[in-house]
């Protein structure tokens, strides 16, 4: 049996824990939390604001999918702790919804597994959309629960909520037949209900 040298054992050694092939150290997968804050049009903090998230994972190469929720602080800030771990394939759709605001919605693919930024929102006020649900013969339709899936604005925005996690802009109308999304804009054009 043969003995190798002090230098060339060390240098087996660090050829062993040293990643060269993408020409930068490898970080260890951390678990780590999503966060993000929410604003009024005027850089208020709104607090209260329901956060809808659906995170997305592929653990060992099969599709996951979890709907989770929190609410906006004082701060108006919200956090979901050790959420996700970086190294790995996800995928977050995070939704605001606020009475009194619009809707807004970002979708995030994290292929390469980094360690995201907080999450950004800017909520605009909301004028009130009411309808009227009627039959054939214009008799009122009451307890229909009305869900809207997207909102799209003028300039081509959209934003939009994925029904297993509807239930909290879902809403049944009243006994005339009328229902109020008070998170959607007052104009179908400006956003038409899907």
């Amino acid at each position: 049996m043969k003995k190798c040298s002090s230098a060339i054992c060390l240098l087996l050694l660090l050829l062993n824990f040293v990643s060269v092939s993408t020409g930068r150290a490898e970080r260890a997968p951390e678990i780590t939390d999503l966060s993000g804050s929410v604003i009024d049009e005027n850089g208020k903090p709104i607090s209260d604001a329901k956060v809808v998230l659906i995170y997305k994972s592929w653990p060992g190469g099969r599709y996951r999918q979890q709907s989770l929720s929190a609410k906006t602080n004082k701060e108006g800030k919200f956090t979901f702790e050790d959420l996700y771990k970086t190294g790995d394939k996800t995928a977050f759709l995070v939704t605001l919804v606020k009475g009194g605001y619009c809707l807004q919605s970002e979708y995030v693919f994290n292929g390469d597994g980094e360690k995201l930024k907080p999450f950004e929102f800017k909520l605009a006020i909301a004028k009130n959309l009411t309808g009227q649900l009627v039959d054939e013969y214009k008799m009122p339709l009451k307890n229909i629960v009305v869900f809207p899936a997207k909102r799209k604005t003028k300039a081509g925005e959209e934003f939009f909520y994925y029904f297993q996690s509807g239930s909290s802009i879902a809403k049944p109308t009243d006994a005339n037949g009328k229902i109020d999304l008070s998170y959607y804009q007052a104009t179908i054009q400006e956003c038409p209900l899907m």
